[in-house]
């Protein structure tokens, strides 16, 4: 017998069928007339061999109106226990295993610095003058990382041109003064990065939560074919599997292992998803990545800890505002639950009346506990709320997360004409870890005093010794681009290669070596006007020459190691 779970507007049925239908794999259904896309699933798996269960947590990204759809899920067998899970779970699940990239950067000799145009900085007049900005706009401003932190879309960002920052900022829908850029210059010159915030209006808090349930069974499997149903292009499925039998591979889907040179380093992988998204349709469409492999200890006392929250100081609490600060103190009104509750328990029409707008009260409560002073509430009743929705389910859940001892974190990117089969997972002890950590060195060659603008990228990849050659920007990516998106693509499960390209990797960076070294400063071969010769008349022709030697060397190496 298997079990479905329907979730829609906040109600949980369960429905359980005598007879398996086919092709009955999770999705969405609309229940109005907007239609609803499934844009990503994260699940995480808790497999416990000796007593024969499962636990399984699901989490889903959407767009549309969470008052219109309903959320289809098989599972192995009939629950033995289902629960909410509060979305902090997913959150720090992305936090310790997702993969993150680091850079260090490099000079080698001394760059010149060239004469300033257009804007200038005057530091005796304390003035700020926005000219035009040197280069293509933001062409100089490095994009370290982007993510979202509550309520805000934050990028990290730094450049040591100022008018290349602000024209960045302009650009991203950011108001910059001359004035605002008078603080910022000394930071920007300095080499600082700079973090910027914009709010966040696509959420609505709380009203999705994950869905915990226990079955009985060992099968690992993520239920993706009915989700073919209403699946954006290119969705994301993430899967944590954790385990007391080592890691967790892809038993039927096969496995990649990425080819780093293809990473773009400059800004810090921002392209890592569209290189995922490849590597997976050269592996047949239906492929994972292993993102973290190794020790479950990464999540000790980072769901819940002994002792972390004072249930009495909050039931004690009789007013509005002085329970937003009970509840913020002990760090519970970072969870959209609590938000929700709130907005349930005070009412959405005492929030208007007070001038608050409900959507914003549910990024920030704490933001406006100052506009609710006097307003009575219910604080044994929030409180209770709080302990049900959040602290007694991430009690719970670090106590799974304490009896296990491996965690594996894999990742795809899958379209909806290639969802036709469910990924099942088994285990293999004899694989290494694998690390989320990912780091760079960049080093820009100012060798012969070269203007900065102007001085090429060199970046060492310590993981897999590779080196890129790159142009000033990073943008010249001389053919690394047209290399494959995947190094190698195993059956893991069946201990096979499928394909293995690291030797025409490794064959056409020395041909990009040889092709770049010319232009690099200190190279061995001619640079611009050297011996008489101008070898760079243009950047097009230098580009398209470049890059034609490169892919036609790589196709000379493919045909002789095919013959």
């Amino acid at each position: 017998m298997s079990s479905k779970l329907f979730l829609g507007a906040g109600l949980v049925t369960i429905v359980l069928w005598t007879e398996r239908p086919a092709e009955a794999c999770g999705g969405f259904f609309c229940d109005g007339a907007q239609p609803v896309i499934q844009t990503g699933e994260g699940i995480i798996f808790a497999v416990d061999g000796a007593s024969n269960t499962v636990d399984a947590v699901i989490n889903i990204q959407y767009q549309g109106t969470a008052a219109e759809f309903a959320w289809v899920l098989p599972l192995q067998s009939a629950p033995t226990s289902i629960e909410v899970a509060p979305a902090f779970l997913f959150s720090t699940m992305d936090r310790l295993t997702a993969p993150s990239f680091s850079t260090q950067w490099t000079t080698r000799g001394e760059c010149r610095t060239p004469e300033y145009q257009g804007g200038s900085v005057d530091a005796a007049a304390g003035g700020f003058d926005a000219g035009a900005s040197p280069g293509g706009p933001g062409s100089g401003v490095e994009v370290l990382a982007q993510k979202a932190v509550g309520p805000y879309h934050s990028v990290v960002i730094r450049s040591s041109d100022p008018e290349e920052m602000r024209t960045w900022l302009v650009e991203n829908g950011y108001l910059v003064t001359a004035e605002m850029m008078l603080s910022v210059v000394p930071y920007v010159t300095k080499g600082d990065v700079l973090l910027a915030l914009k709010l966040r209006n696509d959420r609505a808090a709380g009203d999705i939560q994950p869905i915990w349930v226990q079955m009985t069974g060992s099968e690992v499997c993520v239920p993706i074919r009915l989700t073919a149903i209403a699946a954006a292009q290119d969705m994301d499925i993430t899967t944590l599997v954790l385990s007391k039998q080592g890691r967790a591979i892809p038993e039927n889907y096969n496995h990649l292992q990425l080819n780093w040179a293809r990473l773009d380093w400059v800004r810090n992988g921002a392209n890592y998803r569209s290189l995922v998204a490849e590597a997976a349709d050269q592996g047949s469409g239906n492929a994972f990545v292993t993102e973290y492999a190794g020790p479950s200890r990464i999540f000790d006392d980072q769901l819940h800890r002994t002792g972390q929250y004072d249930r009495a100081a909050i039931e004690e609490s009789t007013r509005v505002d002085d329970l937003i600060r009970r509840l913020q103190t002990q760090g519970l009104t970072v969870h959209p639950e609590v938000a929700a509750i709130l907005t349930a328990t005070i009412g959405v029409e005492r929030l208007r009346a007070a001038g608050i707008p409900p959507e914003q009260f549910a990024r920030c409560p704490g933001c406006w506990a100052g506009q609710l002073e006097g307003l009575e509430i219910d604080g044994r009743g929030v409180a209770a709320s709080v302990w049900a929705r959040v602290v007694l389910p991430l009690a719970a859940l670090q106590d799974m997360f304490d009896r296990y001892q491996y965690a594996t974190r894999l990742f795809t990117l899958i379209s909806p004409e290639e969802m036709n089969v469910d990924p099942e997972f088994a285990f293999r002890s004899d694989l290494p870890q694998i690390s989320n950590g990912h780091s760079a060195i960049i080093t820009r060659d100012c060798t012969g005093g070269v203007e900065w603008s102007e001085a090429p990228l060199e970046v060492f990849v310590p993981e897999t010794g590779q080196t890129l050659f790159l142009g000033p920007s990073g943008d010249e990516r001389k053919g690394l681009d047209a290399l494959p998106a995947a190094s190698v693509v195993e059956q893991l499960a069946q201990g096979l290669v499928l394909e293995d390209r690291r030797a025409e990797i490794d064959a056409a960076l020395a041909v990009q070596e040889e092709v770049m070294r010319p232009y690099v400063p200190g190279g061995q071969g001619p640079r611009s006007g050297a011996d008489g010769c101008d070898c760079r008349t243009s950047p097009g022709t230098d580009s398209t020459l470049a890059l034609g030697l490169l892919l036609f060397a790589w196709v000379l190496v493919r045909r002789r190691r095919a013959t």
